[in-house]
């Protein structure tokens, strides 16, 4: 058995712990409760330990409804006069943000999930990291963050294309094509919305893997679960 020898009247002192467990912060992972204040808490509380931290998340479904949003800041450090490195960045939005950390570890358990309910922010994001490892931990975004469904038709000279929703997805909400921010300086906003085509067989058509995905300007619903989608891109290959 291992032994520890000591000085007459030395006290042994114990190692801190450097494993923080997101129950003892409150969290439930019971798929209802919000746990996304229990979890940054429990990941600060970890930032605090130094490097080699880690934040246990045990199994289960944590609900996280609240999101972080910061300004990242560039990567560049120099510039040429006349440019201001301080308006060159782009924000980050959240479940749970992980930020300045060095040499943590982010440690599920199978059955560990985030159930994530802002479909317009990531769900785990790093800023300004280093030597940071996510282990175990699934994510699912309720409601889905995307639909899908089938191209009915496609007008090559108005570069639109009709397509209808498959039974059991949602239809796409008012606003489903937002405007997102410009990655400089929050100005001069754009489309956001893209799709990816498949043909019958489950082969990309036209999307990232030929040119990037298909980016759309407009979304427009017909009724009945059909919509017409412009975009930004010609269709030639699709209407071919």
């Amino acid at each position: 058995l291992p032994i520890s020898l000591l000085p007459r009247g030395a006290r042994a002192q114990a190692a801190p712990s450097r494993v923080v467990n997101v129950r003892d912060h409150g969290a439930r992972a019971d798929g209802s409760t919000d746990d996304s204040r229990a979890i940054a808490t429990a990941i600060q509380a970890a930032g605090a330990l130094g490097d080699g931290a880690t934040v246990v998340l045990p199994a289960g479904r944590y609900l996280l409804r609240t999101v972080t949003q910061v300004r990242a800041r560039s990567i560049y450090t120099k510039a040429e006069s006349g440019i201001d490195l301080a308006r060159i960045g782009y924000t980050v939005k959240a479940h749970v943000l992980l930020n300045g950390l060095r040499n943590l570890t982010l440690l599920g358990e199978p059955g560990t999930m985030l159930v994530l309910k802002d479909a317009t922010a990531s769900g785990i994001a790093l800023e300004r990291c280093e030597s940071v490892t996510i282990e175990n931990i699934a994510l699912d975004y309720d409601p889905l963050p995307f639909t899908q469904g089938v191209v009915v038709g496609v007008n090559e000279a108005a570069r639109t294309f009709d397509w209808k929703v498959d039974a059991g997805f949602v239809e796409p909400p008012n606003g489903y094509l937002a405007l997102s921010f410009d990655p400089v300086g929050d100005s001069n906003p754009r489309g956001l919305g893209f799709c990816n085509i498949f043909d019958a067989g489950g082969a990309l058509r036209f999307g990232a893997g030929n040119g990037g995905d298909v980016p759309l300007r407009e979304m427009r619903e017909r009724g009945g679960g059909l919509y017409s989608c412009v975009s930004d891109l010609p269709l030639r290959e699709l209407a071919s």
